[in-house]
């Protein structure tokens, strides 16, 4: 019999891209600047917040959004709005 703590892939539970249902994720970035007076600093600075989005469309799942950052929808492109038109 396998000892599952030293194979824990079998329990796990995969997790798909909420919009294409793509199984592979790539490292990306939320950006956000932050004021000179908050950092004690010359400059404004950017702090960098780690997430993962699709590797196929691009798209973050919501799971993996921190608390605090906001994300604006992704507009469509003209041809994803003619091929919805078609479809509906």
């Amino acid at each position: 019999m396998e000892d599952i703590s030293s194979n824990p892939i079998p329990q796990t539970t995969p997790i798909v891209c909420e919009k294409c249902n793509h199984n592979v994720f790539v490292p990306a970035y939320f950006l956000r600047k932050v004021s000179r007076l908050l950092i004690g600093a010359s400059e404004d600075g950017v702090v960098p917040v780690n997430t993962f989005a699709c590797a196929k469309c691009g798209h973050v799942n919501e799971e993996f959004i921190p608390h605090g950052i906001e994300v604006e929808e992704e507009p469509q492109h003209e041809e994803e709005q003619k091929s919805s038109l078609i479809l509906q």
